[in-house]
């Protein structure tokens, strides 16, 4: 892969993971009482804490490679409230 293409693509993922990263902080409800939930995997891990509304938003991060380039990958996903992301 061409240096322009790997820097095409490493800035279309960090755009990609700053947004994940915004909407994650901009929805976790850390007032009162909270309790973080981690997992972790061979892989990847989740953080998950209180969301704004109820339930959990959880961020993904997870381990990925494209063209042979090793990545991190980050995912918002909100649970328990019945709304999509």
């Amino acid at each position: 892969m061409s240096t322009p293409d790997l820097a095409k693509m490493f800035a279309e993922i960090a755009s990609h993971n700053t947004t994940q990263l915004k909407g994650f902080f901009d929805r976790i409800a850390l007032e009162g009482d909270w309790q973080l939930v981690f997992a972790a995997s061979y892989n990847g891990c989740v953080i998950s804490l209180p969301a704004k509304g109820g339930g959990q938003i959880q961020l993904r991060i997870a381990a990925r490679y494209k063209d042979n380039v090793p990545y991190l990958e980050l995912r918002v996903q909100e649970t328990g409230t019945g709304k999509a992301p």
